[in-house]
């Protein structure tokens, strides 16, 4: 009797202490509750061994409980409206002000950037030289005295382009801009409200030219820059059929001076340019000397080998595969132009803000490139977690987006909004807030599968079916590995030159190896990323500026905010696990680590 009731006490500073455990009491005493009912129909005479037994299985799965959720702490911001060196609307961690180091100010707002209108994106209108930039910082553009407004793509009426006829050159440019440059040139202005480049380009052909004549010397100009320097003007005459002057007809052949006429034109003996000698069909030929040149770029470098391109054409290149998340360490975007003959190639921002997208028309059996660098809308994918009820929606209408299915076992599955594009980590300036930062996005990899054993008849366990028993096997770390390289340079991945590194620590289950993904390494022949909206279809076509917003990671920063939220969100996933009884969780752990 007084062994019982020793043991009896010490069942009851057990269920004390479980009663008092604030996260596990109330799913232990949920997983309890069928065990609680049967146990008030035992016989009297057994209560207190089986109190007893039920008092040690909730002691195992006290002793085997781990912890099942984490907590990603917020990272606090402060905002610099211009550092030290001059960098505008920069976010710094709290309390790293000062009024030496290049990258902080001495009197920061107490606030992250993302919340102060001086810092907010819009188009800045310089009321001079007629210039429009988008996605300016208000506080830059005030800065240089420029006038902002919060429409980002810059769609106002100051922006828009029409054609200013300077001289016999046509330019689509805006009002303002062509205002300047005309009295740059001591012209009156001259804006034609026309909707496209090319019918500004094919006006500048139709202009009134003829012989001006001033002081007894005559050249060819347009009546509108003959009448501003005084000259007579004799309008469809050359200068050689004009009176009073001494100039022979086709004297010799060549190339016009003026930037629009591409043609091979007769030159009379005062150099003064006739008629066409021979048309050579711009843009894809122009005036070399006294013959027509090709402009296209043949055997242009492509993402495979090489492939010729015609005048004006533009195509993205890629260090190695891209989309589906598999965007490899230190790669970038790149947009490669064919013009007048030469390739140009420009990388599309830092860390792949910005990526590279193209459209291919097809026409007789002839194709034609036409691509531009967009912003990358990365984060945005990660912020769409937060909110559960509008994730899918949200992460389907966005095609820098893709829905990740995490599909391990029954008991651990779920879907999450992953970047198509993963936005890289900048690998120099603030050392602590880059690592903060790029740690505090892989750790959303974090996970912890439990898994279900059952004891056998003749001793020994095994995993119960149902009971998450993949969560043990490749499928687990594959799967884990592949969300956490989907979130940016995190996991066991590679670099753009096929080297890589183990990033990832899972316990309780097979390791993943880098070099199952070196193939990423290369680029695929004939892969680009399609362009969604009007906006990069404008941009591709009039070369519209657009920047990286994300520029120092500000666009990390206001993400890392949203961290904790999107955490709990994903979760650790846990089928109802067996603590009593015949049945143990063991627990199955995934890490992701910053590149």
């Amino acid at each position: 009797m007084k062994k019982e009731f020793i043991l009896l006490v010490i069942v009851g500073c057990q269920v004390f202490l479980l009663m008092n455990m604030v996260i596990a009491d109330s799913y232990i005493i949920g997983q309890a509750n069928p065990l609680m009912e049967n146990l008030r129909g035992m016989n009297e005479n057994n209560k207190i061994k089986n109190l007893i037994n039920l008092g040690m299985n909730l002691l195992t799965g006290f002793l085997s409980l781990k912890q099942i959720s984490f907590v990603s702490a917020e990272v606090g911001f402060e905002c610099c409206l211009e550092t030290n060196e001059g960098g505008i609307c920069q976010d710094i961690i709290s309390g790293s002000d000062s009024s030496t180091d290049a990258n902080s100010c001495a009197s920061p707002l107490q606030t992250g950037c993302d919340s102060v209108s001086e810092c907010a994106k819009g188009c800045c209108v310089d009321s001079i030289e007629g210039l429009c930039t988008t996605q300016a910082l208000q506080q830059e553009c005030v800065n240089s005295d420029g006038i902002w407004n919060d429409e980002d793509s810059c769609l106002v009426q100051e922006c828009q382009k029409g054609c200013c006829m300077i001289g016999n050159n046509a330019k689509f440019i805006t009002e303002k801009r062509c205002e300047y440059l005309s009295s740059l040139q001591g012209l009156d202005k001259d804006f034609r409200d026309l909707e496209t480049e090319l019918e500004c380009l094919a006006l500048s052909s139709s202009q009134d030219e003829g012989a001006c004549v001033l002081s007894g010397i005559c050249n060819r100009k347009t009546k509108q820059e003959c009448f501003a320097i005084g000259g007579e003007f004799y309008n469809n005459l050359f200068c050689s059929a004009a009176p009073g002057i001494n100039c022979s007809a086709g004297e010799v052949i060549g190339c016009a001076d003026e930037e629009n006429l591409h043609d091979v034109y007769y030159f009379d003996s005062c150099g003064n340019r006739e008629n066409i000698a021979k048309e050579c069909d711009y843009p894809e030929n122009t005036c070399d000397d006294k013959s027509c040149k090709y402009l296209g770029c043949e055997n242009a470098v492509a993402n495979v080998g090489t492939q010729d391109r015609a005048n004006g054409e533009r195509w993205c290149l890629y260090d190695g595969s891209i989309g589906d998340g598999k965007d490899t360490v230190g790669s970038e975007h790149w947009i490669a132009y064919c013009h007048n003959g030469e390739v140009e190639i420009d990388r599309c921002g830092e860390y792949r803000g910005s990526i590279c997208t193209q459209s291919v028309i097809e026409e007789d059996g002839e194709t034609f490139s036409q691509a531009s660098c967009v912003i990358n809308e990365a984060f945005s994918c990660i912020d769409y977690n937060s909110e559960q009820s509008t994730l899918k929606e949200n992460c389907e209408a966005n095609t820098d987006c893709m829905i990740k299915n995490i599909n391990v076992d029954t008991g651990f599955k779920f879907d999450v909004c992953t970047p198509r594009y993963p936005h890289g980590f900048e690998l120099t300036g603030g050392e602590s807030l880059r690592k903060s930062l790029s740690t505090e996005l892989c750790s959303l990899a974090n996970q912890n599968c439990t898994v279900l054993y059952e004891k056998k008849l003749l001793g020994g366990w095994s995993c119960k079916s149902g009971g998450n028993c993949n969560c043990e096997k490749a499928e687990f770390t594959n799967q884990m590995n592949d969300f956490c390289v989907s979130l940016g340079d995190c996991g066991s991945y590679v670099n753009y030159i096929g080297e890589g590194t183990k990033n990832i620590k899972v316990s309780g289950a097979p390791e993943v190896s880098w070099t199952k993904y070196i193939k990423y390494s290369e680029p695929v022949k004939g892969q680009f990323a399609e362009p969604k909206s009007l906006r990069e279809i404008l941009g591709s076509m009039f070369g519209t500026n657009i920047v990286d917003p994300d520029n120092n990671e500000t666009g990390m920063n206001k993400l890392v905010k949203k961290i904790g939220m999107i955490s709990g969100a994903s979760g650790t996933l846990v089928v109802g696990a067996g603590w009593l009884g015949n049945f143990i969780g063991g627990q199955v752990d995934n890490q992701c680590i910053v590149y």
